[in-house]
């Protein structure tokens, strides 16, 4: 409605973090034709943070959908590195153990995965992206410990 009465406007969204749902509220504002989204690379910002632009272009990415966005270069990574900006353990597509499997099922189907015939680009179950697009070795996928069981 409000696109229809506003001549050459274009729509933006800044989304806050207070609900842990800033990814798919902006997704849902681009579905609704909003043409920019405001954002941080991690989501580091005020209050609980805005929009991580980096995981928004990610799950574009991993939906085949080009965010024409090249962060997977080191040279991006080693920017970032060298201003020391510092993100959580888990964070969404970038963190080391995003990559790394604890629990022993998803371990073993993990491991049964390397050995099936591949039909897409990465298919590797419980994984969303070949680790090494981020230079993660893939020995440090699995980590053994109390959680594996026999499983691991």
């Amino acid at each position: 409605n409000i696109k229809k009465n506003i001549f050459n406007s274009i729509l933006s969204v800044h989304v806050h973090n207070d609900m842990n749902c800033s990814t798919s509220t902006s997704i849902l504002s681009i579905l609704s034709n909003v043409k920019r989204v405001e954002g941080t690379l991690f989501g580091n910002g005020e209050r609980a943070g805005n929009t991580s632009l980096l995981i928004l272009a990610s799950n574009y990415y991993n939906l085949g959908i080009n965010p024409k966005i090249n962060f997977f270069d080191k040279f991006f990574f080693k920017i970032f590195c060298n201003e020391k900006i510092s993100f959580l353990d888990r964070i969404s597509w970038f963190s080391r153990l995003n990559y790394t499997a604890f629990s022993g099922s998803h371990q073993d189907a993990i491991f049964k995965s390397y050995f099936q015939k591949k039909k897409f680009i990465w298919k590797i179950i419980y994984l969303p992206l070949n680790p090494k697009i981020f230079n993660f070795k893939h020995k440090n996928i699995i980590k053994i410990n109390s959680q594996s069981g026999r499983g691991g």
